[in-house]
Parts: C-alpha cells; structure tokens; sequence
C-alpha cells in the first residue's frame, strides 16, 4: 500500500508499505479476485421493463420501482440503466426502494446487488487492482457478470453502521487572535489556511464526523480522548475492534484532522469533530484474506452508516515498482471500473448519494496527474463536487518537490500545506511529517468546519465554497499545478456574493437585498421598534444561501425627536377664519399629527358664540406615502386665560407609521391606523399670569409583509406643562417658560417574522427551507426627551409685526442638548 504522506520530517522519499514482501508485491490497499475471466452480459434495456424509447423520467421511475418491490432480485439491471440513462434518475430511485440509508446506519433492501463482480486478475507484478480484501467485511460480492447483468444468485448488502455517541464538544468563543495559541502555532499548516478566522466565526468541527480510513489509530493518545467513534471504527486485521496503530501513519493523519485543541502538543484543523477510524491499510505486518470484499468499498460503506460528512484517503494505489497508479494509465471508464472493481463504484455510488464528501491525496511521486483514485471525476462526472484531490504545498506556499501535480484533475483539486506539519504520532508523542498524506486531512477537515458552521450545505455546495474562496497560485486562474488554488477556510467563513433577507419559508422564494432592507423610525415609534428588534437575531443568506446570524437592530436607523419649533401665535377673535395652504406651520411634536408628512393642509375655526370656538384641519400627501388625516377641536374661552380644549383625530398612513418608514424585507404594502385625543385648558394667575396644561394619548395599529408585521395596541403619550405672564419684565410680549416631552410610544405589542436559520440537509437532498421565528414584543415605556424651554413672542412697533425668541434644553439620557430660535415677522 502506498502511503500518499509517507514523507518523514525533512527527507522526501514515497514510502511503499508492502505486505507479501516474499513474493516481492508491493499492495496499495489491494488484493487480487480470482483472476476469472468475467463474463459478459447483455445491458439493461427500457423494454425489459416493458417501457418504450420515449417514456419520461417519472414513468421509468415508477416503473423500475414498481419492479423492485415485485422482484428485488431486478435491482441490478435497474441500477445499471439508470446508471446509463441519468445519474440523478439513480439517487431518486435509491431513495424510493430505501438503499439511501440514515446517518445512523441502515440495511439496504434484501437482495438489492451493490456489489458487482470481482476485479479481474492482473498478473504477477503488476499493481493489484480491487481495494484490499480481508475477512470480515460486510459487502458480499455477487458472482458472475459484469456490472449491470441480471444476477442468478443476487447478494444481499448491509450498510454497517450502529448509534453514534456523539462527542461532547462545546464552541468555543473568542476572535481569531484568541485561537492563536502556542499549541496552534506548533500545528503547522493551520495559519497558513486561515483557520483561526474560521474557529472565531464558529466553525470548529462540532457535531460533524470524520473518517479516515488509514492504519489504524494510538488508541492511547491524549489528544483523541473521547474523540473515536468506538461503535462504529473497524479494523480489517486480526479481530474487528483492532483500530490500533502499530505504523503511525493513520495516527498522524487523525491528528491534523482533529486532534484536540486541549494546551499541549498540537490540534488538527477540525478539532471539534469526531473521528471513525477504518484500520485498512496495510503497515510492515499485516495479512490479508484474498478472498474478502475489497476494503475501500466496504470502509466508504461504514462511513455513510456512521453518519460521517467527509472520509479521508491519504493513500494511494501503486505499480509493482512502488510508482502510484494515476489518471494517465487508464483512458475510459471502463478501464477504472475493471482495476477497482464494480463493487467500489457501487459503494462510491452510494457514498455520493448519501453526500459523503470524499478526498484523496495526490500522491507523492512528482508527476503531472494525480493519482487513479483522486482523479476519479474525470471518468465518473457523476462524482464531481464528492472528490477533492490533494496536492502539497511547502513552507513557501510553491509546490513541494514530491508531490503529484494536479494535472486534468485541476477543477476539483485543492492544494493545502503538506511539509513538515507537526501533528500526532504513537506513544502519545508528537512528530514532523512531509507528504501529500497530510495536505489531504487540512482538507477533510474543512469540508468539517463548513459542515458544522452550515450544516444546511450539501457537500458540492461545500466543495464549490472551498474552490471560489482558494488563494490563486501558480498561473492566473484554476491551472495544472495548484487546480483551484491554496485551501484557504478563512476566506471559505465569509459571505460571497450579495447578503439577501429572505422573506418567505424558502430560499427560492423572494429575498431582498439587506443593503436595500432597513427602517428609519421616527422618535415616537424608535424606542418600541428598538426594543423589539435589539438583540433578536436575523439571519442573511450569501450567494450559496449559507445562513449568517447578524443583529436585527443594525437594520434601525433611530431619528431624533425634533427640537421644538417656535410657536404659532394665538387665534385670532374672527368670527370665522378658513384657509389652504402647503405649510404645516409650527410643531411642537407632541400631536401625532406633527409625525405625518403632508403637502396640503385645509384648515377653519368657526367661533360658536358663547365662548365655543370649533377647529378642523385635514392634511394630506400625493406623495407615494399617500398619507391622509383630520382633526376636530373644540375650545371655550372664559374670562381672562380661563380655557378648555378638546381635540379628537385620525390619521391613515400608507407604507409609514407614524412617519416610520419601512424598506426592502423590513416591510412592505403597510396600512396604519392612529387615533389620538387632546386635553388642555389654561388657568389665570396673579400678574397676568397664567398656567397652561397639554395632554395627548394616541393608539396605533397596523399590519404588512415582513419582519416587522405588525403592531396592536401602540399607545403614545405626551404632555406640555407651561408658565406664562403678558408683561412680564416689563417686556410688551409674552414670556412662557415650558417643560414638554415629545409623543413617544409607551405599550402595546410589535409582531415580527424573524428568518433565523437553515434546515441541515438530509443526505444528497439540498434544503431549501427557512425557519422562521414569528414573536410578539411587548412594549414598555423607555426613558423619554424632556424639554425645557423658554420664550418671548411679542409686537415689534410695526403693523403686524413679530418677534418669537426661544431657548433651551433637551435632556435626553445620552446627555443635554441646548437649542435656541428665532422669529421676525411683519408686514411693510
């Protein structure tokens, strides 16, 4: 077996672990069949299924599944013209009669043929195809046929697998400087790949499986403790739960894919993940049972049982002089099938479907191509986005001398830090190792972090990730060399592409831009729309629909209460006044009516007799706001200052509230609704002076589409308390000294459809899904602006002439805010 990494400390050599060394073979996970002439059979047909040339995808579907649960013995032929006919028409009919099994492991149907001949004999000396067969092995070979052949004696198949004990990790917090410990900095290979960046933004392997399918494991090692998936590990040597290592490759390999981040010796990339160990390739020692299943086919089998996202291979298959077997030896499928064997295409086939990320190493002996096994998407396209090749890089980040190029493998080849990189070795020590055996698990173990930062990605979305986010080496471009670049999972963690709000239950539903979502809250509806969103977590979606949590208040923009203007000057005793005009005149914001923008104002005051005096005023605006309101009040006036006032009004907003407004997913097609009452009255005083009081309580409702939905029972207050005196200081005028608080929402409720995450993805099947949160948010009274003013308005010895001075102070708990203004006025 050839070890892709056996490159030890600073010496680059191809270290060959051979078995049979007597009869001078060198073994790449591999054994001969009988070397039987394989016999050939007619190809499936449509009309062996009684169906035409022109039948559509759904009826052959139905058709072939209807067969199977008539006569599972069918699944062969039906296997192998699907195979020809649509890869995806495959995957949907291994879900129908149940092959595609649960994480947690499975049995696929009785008599369901995923095995398919033995690999043909090659010969004495030469490179021995199918994976290495040993006894025990769960994938029963059928016999006789091709691939593809109804089968006389069908083999039943069992996905291995048993309930995984998870491996209690929790996320670690901190930002990417905090990750860079000493331990860390002695794992070579993790800075130059941005891990750091990757760990702080959460993606440390969590909850994600890695298997490694390699000489076995140091059972022993701090760093693995707790991190093995005993139940489900496999040793193909001696007794089925003899993982140990006895070589040290495999343990080095485990280690720069999750080795423990615990303050001592080194960590692996993934160091939150768990690892499921297959003891199959052969160290010094190891025998085999010629007459076994293959192990490779039978390992990527264990892998989907235990519910692993990504299996790791840094091994290779070899010639009898050692040389790894690459892309360039073969020329058709055909060719790759014979050498491996219709039962690890069969395996691979439902390794994909169950979207197992698979990555081999390159291999170590400085050619062009890489090696048969990393190379296999270019004669199996079906597997492209499931393979990555791993080539290695030194110190510098050039292309080590020993390793395999990338070659014709470019599009879906990696390169990833493989020279002396610190990582685990036996006894619980820890060593220095070169080779393209160790570039492989830094990728293995991104594919991790991706999965356990979004789990809602399927592994071609992770693969397509991981290639747009690579570092370009080489020539401009993905190239022979480096194929998509240097691996690069910090850059893998950020958004690509342009963050979207979705705004139903699925990303393929409408979503809008979050630069174009966003809400600009007017001062009485601020603090509510605050409270409601601060903290709450939204999440966008990138390019690859990978969800990112960010905090829904950044989409508030919080406009202050304006100052208060100068105030409009006392009615007039007509008996009548009426008047259009387009100016609102003087606000002291604390009438919702102060909040409505308007282009057009009406206006009347009849007096009554008796003191009474009646008021109306309606506003509107041909603005797209399309905003509308009306007032009625009613004031009697006694002798002297004595007052009372009334005020009642509504006001309907379109696409605003109370002058809020909504944009992009934050909400749409919005209808408000705000009824208000006003309460004041005037009292003299000695000294021509006299006290003046101001209530106003408003209740808003409204409804629209998204995440702020709605909102009952919104009521608002505010107030105006003031002193005033005609004369006073000897001035002509009248001086008002004031304190008033702006109309602010105090209680009701706010309704939100929150989008928070993404369903993980179940198998091959990619999800669409998006979980939302619907909320309601009680409001409660936050701390309000108080102002306190003092003014003059008073004649200038003109004919209607004016003058209005103001000043003063807005407390606000941010801190005080002076104001002051001016007024002159008069006819000439």
């Amino acid at each position: 077996m050839h070890l892709a990494g056996g490159v030890r400390g600073a010496k680059v050599v191809c270290v060959i672990w051979s078995v049979f060394r007597a009869l001078g073979l060198a073994l790449a996970l591999c054994a001969a069949g009988s070397g039987a002439a394989v016999a050939q059979g007619n190809p499936a047909s449509l009309a062996a299924f009684g169906l035409s040339t022109g039948a559509s995808e759904a009826e052959i579907l139905r058709a072939l599944v209807a067969a199977f649960r008539a006569d599972p013995g069918s699944y062969g032929a039906a296997r192998a013209l699907l195979a020809r006919q649509s890869p995806e028409l495959l995957r949907a009919y291994l879900r129908e009669i149940g092959v595609l099994v649960p994480a947690s492991g499975g049995t696929a149907p009785a008599n369901a043929v995923v095995g398919g001949a033995a690999a043909p004999g090659l010969g004495a000396g030469a490179g021995l195809g199918l994976g290495l067969v040993v006894a025990g092995a769960a994938l029963a070979l059928a016999g006789g046929g091709e691939e593809g052949d109804e089968q006389d004696d069908a083999a039943r198949v069992t996905i291995p697998g048993s309930p995984v004990t998870v491996f209690d990790f929790t996320v670690l917090t901190g930002d990417a400087t905090s990750f860079r410990t000493s331990e860390y900095a002695r794992s070579t290979g993790l800075d130059a790949v941005g891990a750091a960046e990757r760990y702080a933004a959460g993606g440390q392997g969590q909850g994600v499986t890695i298997a490694i399918l390699d000489t076995g494991i140091d059972l022993a090692h701090s760093e693995f403790d707790g991190k093995i998936d005993l139940s489900n590990s496999y040793s193909y040597y001696g007794q089925s739960d003899a993982i140990a290592d006895e070589d040290g490759h495999g343990t080095a390999v485990a280690g720069v894919a999750a080795a423990a981040r615990n303050g001592s010796g080194t960590q692996g990339i993934a160091f939150g993940s768990q690892i499921v160990v297959f003891r199959g390739v052969p160290g010094e020692e190891e025998t085999r049972d010629p007459t076994s299943p293959t192990v490779f086919a039978d390992a990527l089998l264990r892998s989907v049982g235990a519910g692993a996202a990504v299996m790791n291979n840094s091994w290779s298959y070899v010639d009898s002089g050692g040389r790894a077997r690459t892309v360039a030896d073969f020329s058709s499928a055909r060719e790759v099938r014979d050498f491996l064997g219709s039962s690890a295409i069969d395996a691979l086939d439902i390794a994909v479907a169950n979207d197992l990320a698979i990555v081999f190493a390159a291999s170590n002996d400085s050619e062009a191509e890489v090696s048969i096994t990393a190379g296999l998407p270019l004669f199996f396209p079906r597997y492209d986005g499931y393979i990555i090749a791993a080539v290695a890089t030194d110190t510098a980040g050039q292309i080590a001398g020993f390793s395999n190029r990338c070659g014709q493998a470019m599009d879906f080849c990696l390169a990833a830090p493989g020279i002396s990189i610190r990582t685990t070795a036996l006894n619980g020590t820890t060593l220095t190792a070169s080779g393209t055996s160790f570039a492989a698990p830094l990728v293995s173990g991104a594919v991790a972090l991706l999965k356990s930062q979004s789990p809602e990605l399927t592994t071609p979305e992770i693969s397509q990730i991981l290639f747009d986010t690579a570092q370009d080496l080489g020539a401009p471009g993905v190239d022979a060399i480096y194929g998509q670049g240097m691996l690069d999972v910090g850059a893998a963690l950020l958004p690509q592409g342009q963050l979207m709000v979705y705004e139903g239950e699925d990303v393929a539903g409408p979503a809008t831009a979050l630069a174009e979502t966003g809400i600009i809250a007017s001062a009485p509806l601020a603090a509510a729309i605050g409270q409601a969103l601060d903290g709450q977590a939204l999440m966008v979606g990138d390019a690859y629909d990978r969800g990112y949590a960010i905090d829904a208040g950044a989409i508030v923009t919080a406009a202050a209460a304006p100052l208060p203007d100068l105030g409009a000057p006392d009615q007039g005793g007509e008996a009548v006044q009426f008047g259009v005009t387009r100016a609102r005149g003087a606000r002291d914001y604390l009438s919702p009516l102060d909040w409505v923008e308007a282009d057009l104002r009406a206006f009347s005051h009849v007096a009554l007799g008796h003191g009474l005096r009646l008021s109306t005023e309606m506003t509107t605006a041909s603005t797209a706001a399309r905003n509308g309101a009306a007032r009625l009040g009613l004031q009697w006036q006694g002798k002297g200052e004595s007052r009372l006032r009334l005020g009642l009004g509504r006001i309907d907003e379109r696409g605003e509230v109370l002058g809020s407004a909504f944009f992009g997913a934050a909400g749409q097609g919005g209808a408000a609704r705000t009824r208000f009452i006003e309460l004041g009255g005037r009292i003299g005083l000695p000294a021509r002076g006299f006290l003046d009081v101001t209530a106003i309580q408003s209740v808003t409702e409204f409804s629209q589409d998204g995440l702020v939905t709605g909102g009952e029972g919104l009521r608002g207050r505010a107030g105006r308390v003031a002193l005033g005196a005609r004369g006073a200081l000897g001035l002509p005028g009248t001086v008002v000294a004031a304190l008033s608080s702006p109309l602010q929402i105090t209680s009701g409720r706010l309704d939100l459809s929150l989008p928070q995450a993404r369903p993980a993805a179940v198998g091959a099947m990619r999800s669409t899904g998006v979980i939302r949160r619907e909320m309601s948010v009680e409001v409660e009274e936050a701390a309000r602006p108080i102002d306190l003013t003092l003014s003059y308005q008073g004649g200038l010895g003109l004919p209607q002439g004016r003058v209005a001075l103001m000043g003063g102070l807005r407390f606000e708990p941010s801190g005080r805010t002076p104001f002051l203004g001016l007024q002159i006025s008069g006819r000439f």
